[in-house]
């Protein structure tokens, strides 16, 4: 028998970068999403409020917490 592979092509532009954005979506495991979010995105003057209305886009409650997404939908 023999096995064939055959390589997916890559999805992510930028792994590193969304390993530290998971990262901080889970720096506190019990806290909301937008709290975490917040801290990592306060670096790139961007607001809570930008990133609540960002989650409503995506269809995302307000208090929703990194642990309740399927790993899809990051």
């Amino acid at each position: 028998r023999v096995l064939a592979f055959t390589r997916k092509p890559a999805v992510l532009t930028k792994p590193a970068s969304f390993l530290s954005f998971v990262k901080a979506a889970f720096a506190q495991r019990r806290k909301l999403l937008k709290k975490n979010l917040s801290v990592f995105y306060s670096q790139k003057n961007i607001t809570e409020a930008q990133l609540v209305g960002w989650l409503s886009e995506m269809g995302f409650k307000e208090t929703v917490r990194g642990e309740e997404l399927k790993p899809e939908q990051f």
